[in-house]
């Protein structure tokens, strides 16, 4: 039997959270759902995930596009030292997380998704194809 995949989700809006959750529970992976920057750093350090799922703009009050709290969780991830990173799919509404995104290295298997044209089906695929490569 195959070993069950474990994917982390941080994501501030619990409606959001508890549908992504959902979608990959359907899956049949094990989710892990963090909804704050200081839980989510906590979880990241402390345990080994396949892939993550992050929102840039944890705390609704952050507007500087350089200040978000995705940011911080990319640099988390990418400097971990157990092995392997797990890849990360950043789920943002802004455009400038895009550009910026591409413009950094910080993490060598970033990938970005619009919320505003979110589609399930699209998001399912994306993670399954990069947890089984």
């Amino acid at each position: 039997m195959e070993e069950r995949k474990k994917i982390l989700i941080i994501e501030d809006n619990i409606d959001w959270l508890l549908y992504l959750k959902a979608c990959l529970e359907e899956q049949e992976y094990i989710v892990i759902t963090e909804n704050n920057l200081n839980s989510a750093l906590i979880r990241v350090n402390s345990e080994k995930f396949d892939f993550i799922t992050t929102n840039m703009q944890l705390n609704e009050l952050t507007f500087d596009a350089d200040k978000l709290e995705g940011w911080q969780i990319l640099n988390a991830v990418g400097n971990l030292n157990n092995g392997s990173l797990p890849p990360i799919l950043v789920i943002t509404g802004f455009t400038e997380d895009y550009i910026k995104l591409k413009s950094k290295k910080i993490h060598s298997d970033v990938l970005l998704m619009d919320k505003g044209r979110f589609n399930r089906k699209d998001f399912i695929s994306v993670i399954s194809n990069q947890i089984n490569t």
